[in-house]
């Protein structure tokens, strides 16, 4: 590190350390084609799980529907990773407080309406329900509790991102490839086992680790590749296609399933691929724009409502394993997908009303503006006890 980005961050953390808080930032023209691949991703996840409770991953190998399943899975697999690169790419050089609030409120509710449901049919008790207002604490959804941890550390790691110059973020680029998801899979290959701390993916290393790929691809790359030809967006297609269909084939034939796996690089070129691709799409259409502000939103909640909807079998008419037929099997497991997906919209759409009546939003940025005064006084008291 040299003097120059050294002074950077002490003058940061001295001077104006409520940058570290908030990061006001020039807007930006949105990019709806990002918003779609949420969307995409968001279907993707909820394949993955109607995928565990048709029973087929576990059934006869020969079985056709046993194949159908796991091509599926592989072609799936990407949902997280493209959440993870997809917040790098926009978060990077902007951080709001509220949001990080906000989603403790919107977990909170799903997770105190869950355990309320469960309190009044006498499966919980009241400690139980009195915890379930601290979904990050009783660990109540693994992507949030991941998501949350990394959001606190941003300030720290966006400043790192935007005093990096481009040689020195491409190399730390690579080394993360190179380390966590090539030298995973010479790992799995040999040892079998996987990097504790990222948990195979499950954690907010990775997720960290994500975002800080992402945020070089959206810093130096797409605006690029999204003006490429189209022989590149094409060959980001096969790409997709090649590694799913790989990923699926190693399984066939060695009965192991190392590459389908967050850490894998398979599975992490093939989020690439789609965010190259998605990044690429000009979206001018007036209406479809509309649609897809309105959903945006509400697709994390999505991750929450659709877990609850499958643990009370609120939907379990879609997963009777005698209605699933081989043909078309692939598209009809896509297609209910889409169907508790637009369920979980519709939820979450009544929740947004309740929260936009209670004025959730103003609260949280309310304590924004509060934390940063705190922030500033104990920043003081720590200059001055040295």
């Amino acid at each position: 590190m040299n003097i120059t980005q050294r002074d950077f961050i002490i003058s940061n953390l001295n001077d104006n350390p409520h940058n570290l808080i908030k990061t006001t930032v020039n807007k930006e023209k949105r990019n709806y084609g990002l918003d779609l691949l949420r969307i995409f991703s968001m279907i993707s996840i909820i394949n993955l799980h109607i995928n565990l409770r048709t029973g087929f991953l576990r059934a006869n190998k020969n079985d056709i529907k046993y194949k159908t399943c796991w091509r599926l899975e592989s072609f799936s697999f990407f949902g997280v990773n493209c959440f993870g690169l997809i917040s790098g790419i926009v978060g990077f050089h902007k951080y709001k407080f509220s949001n990080l609030i906000y989603l403790w409120f919107i977990s909170a509710f799903y997770s105190v309406l869950e355990c309320s449901f469960l309190f009044f049919r006498n499966r919980t008790n009241l400690t139980q329900l009195f915890f379930s207002f601290f979904p990050i604490i009783t660990r109540y959804h693994w992507y949030v509790n991941a998501y949350f941890i990394m959001y606190l550390f941003l300030p720290f790691i966006n400043l790192g991102i935007n005093i990096l110059n481009v040689e020195t973020f491409r190399i730390l680029v690579l080394l993360y490839i190179s380390f966590f998801s090539m030298y995973y899979l010479i790992r799995a290959l040999f040892t079998k086992k996987d990097y504790s701390f990222l948990i195979s993916g499950y954690s907010s290393s990775w997720l960290t680790i994500l975002y800080i790929i992402g945020s070089y691809f959206g810093k130096y790359k797409l605006e690029r590749i999204s003006k490429s030809n189209i022989f590149i967006k094409f060959f980001n297609l096969m790409n997709y296609i090649g590694f799913s269909l790989l990923s699926s084939e190693i399984f066939f034939r060695t009965g192991n399933n190392f590459l389908i796996n967050y850490l894998s690089p398979t599975i992490l070129f093939q989020a690439l691929s789609l965010v190259m691709i998605f990044h690429s799409i000009n979206i001018k259409n007036k209406s479809i724009i509309k649609v897809i502000k309105f959903i945006t939103p509400l697709v994390f909640s999505a991750t929450l409502i659709h877990l609850i909807l499958f643990k009370f079998k609120i939907v379990i008419f879609f997963f009777y394993s005698n209605g699933f037929n081989e043909k078309f099997l692939f598209f009809k497991i896509y297609l209910i997908s889409l169907i508790v997906f637009i369920i979980c919209i519709i939820i979450d759409f009544f929740r947004l009303l309740l929260f936009n009546f209670l004025r959730i939003r103003e609260f949280c940025i309310v304590i924004e503006n509060f934390f940063p005064k705190v922030f500033n006084k104990l920043l003081l008291f720590i200059k001055l006890s040295y």
